[in-house]
């Protein structure tokens, strides 16, 4: 009964965002991802904007981003390979050669994306979908018509205090999660300003994040190849706006300087009372600035 409620009210949240579940199969397997449509307004194709959710994150991320962002725009978001629908206990096993990295997930989205006819786009990327943003951009930049990072991986200029953490010996506490205290102290870590959670949702995350655990280590293992993008800001041309919060525990926010300094024309703000997931916390706020900063690009 409770996971059935659980369901529901995701279902009842993607509504309210005008999203609706599809699933495409491609080269690499099975693809999940949310769509609000391509339907024209008054003839015209409607702008499309691609929200690339953290690692061992997924689509619940922007959910109420998108419902705040509001429908004058198609949205994409994705379940990227080894996270939420996209995977499941059936073909975890499947996976087990699957590069998880981002030039590998780069190409996979670049597939997909080929698929539903989208070669003209805006990237909204938040932690490790804020390098494979950056990694697209620099990767096709004849697709990307601006660049917004949300508290963005590829850039670290000095180690957060989860970093500092986990290299001092203690379990990492975005992975190792056993107990509903363990997964309080993730959302501590990830979050300043945590929405509420009834007590039997956080029980049925919390299951599925222990039963995610292995695929979790694998991302991070993963990333730690090929997850630094700074090589390449410098030639990113696509209008950028770096959108960080304060009270990030999981990336330093000087990371934010060092984007802002390196990718030319960009333009920087910091939420001082968020953390690392400003979108979660504070979706009508982070959705304000975005839609004022695509605002002006049409203008």
């Amino acid at each position: 009964m409770k996971a059935w409620l659980f369901r529901r009210a995701m279902a009842s949240e993607r509504k309210r965002a005008g999203l609706a579940v599809q699933r495409r199969q491609l080269s690499f397997g099975s693809l999940a991802y949310l769509d609000s449509g391509a339907a024209a307004e008054s003839g015209k194709r409607r702008e499309v904007l691609l929200l690339l959710h953290g690692a061992c994150a997924d689509h619940s991320s922007w959910l109420r981003f998108a419902r705040a962002l509001g429908p004058q725009r198609r949205l994409l978001v994705p379940d990227l390979p080894g996270h939420g629908e996209s995977v499941s206990s059936l073909d975890i096993a499947d996976m087990a050669d699957m590069d998880l990295g981002i030039a590998a997930q780069a190409e996979r989205l670049i597939e997909w994306l080929g698929t539903l006819g989208v070669s003209r786009l805006h990237l909204v990327g938040n932690s490790m979908g804020g390098a494979l943003a950056l990694r697209l951009a620099q990767q096709r930049p004849q697709w990307v018509q601006s660049l917004i990072l949300i508290d963005a991986a590829g850039a670290e200029s000095r180690p957060s205090e989860l970093r500092a953490h986990v290299e001092r010996g203690h379990k990492h506490p975005m992975i190792e999660v056993d107990s509903l205290a363990d997964y309080r102290a993730m959302l501590d870590w990830g979050m300043a300003k945590k929405p509420w959670l009834p007590r039997f949702i956080m029980q049925i995350l919390l299951d599925q994040k222990r039963q995610r655990r292995s695929i979790e280590r694998r991302i991070l293992a993963d990333l730690a190849r090929d997850q630094d993008q700074r090589a390449g800001l410098a030639g990113i041309r696509a209008p950028t706006l770096i959108l960080w919060g304060g009270l990030d525990r999981v990336l330093h926010v000087a990371d934010a300087d060092l984007l802002a300094a390196a990718i030319p024309g960009s333009r920087k703000h910091v939420f001082a009372e968020l953390g690392h997931v400003p979108m979660v916390e504070a979706p009508d706020l982070v959705a304000a600035h975005c839609r004022e900063f695509l605002r002006e690009l049409s203008s």
